[in-house]
């Protein structure tokens, strides 16, 4: 595990540097968002294996199962549609979180308040942490570096993800 200082993780280009790195990427590779990094976390999970996994961890009724599996239908539809719109570099990883809250929000609708809990403990426990740390390319370009954080405290964090090496050079800010 390294550790980088919390500044780079903080940081986030310039609007103007940032709509510039989106379109030069999305003309590079016309139809892909981004390298095999990008893609680190993303793999669809088996919903059939989720629904057994709810279902046998909380407890769900034959009525409970049933909503579940409308849940996972609906969000299965929204993410097909999504994935069929031209989206700019990173703009699917932020349509699969507002669709995995909103999938949440849906699921707890149907728990009962013990079930509720419980959720809430398996969300913490399956999600971990990511952040982005933005390094210059050899062209001079930034690129940006998706890592799992891990532990903190107020000047470093653990990090790790593919591609991250000890003394590899992070942007911390502008001057």
């Amino acid at each position: 595990m390294l550790t980088v200082v919390n500044k780079a993780l903080r940081f986030t280009p310039p609007d103007s540097q940032l709509s510039q790195l989106t379109t030069a990427r999305s003309s590079d590779r016309p139809g892909q968002h981004g390298d095999i990094s990008d893609l680190k976390g993303s793999g669809r999970r088996d919903p059939i294996a989720r629904m057994n996994k709810y279902t046998k961890q909380l407890n769900l009724s034959e009525s409970q199962q049933e909503a579940l599996k409308n849940v996972f239908q609906e969000m299965s539809q929204k993410m097909r549609t999504s994935r069929n719109t031209a989206l700019p570099r990173g703009g699917m990883r932020a349509v699969r979180e507002k669709r995995r809250k909103a999938s949440q929000v849906a699921i707890m609708q149907i728990l009962n308040p013990e079930q509720r809990d419980l959720f809430d403990e398996m969300i913490e426990q399956g999600q971990p942490k990511r952040g982005t740390l933005w390094q210059l390319d050899d062209t001079g370009q930034l690129k940006p570096i998706h890592v799992i954080l891990g532990l903190s405290d107020s000047a470093h964090t653990e990090i790790s993800g593919r591609g991250i090496v000890a003394g590899m050079q992070v942007i911390k800010g502008i001057e």
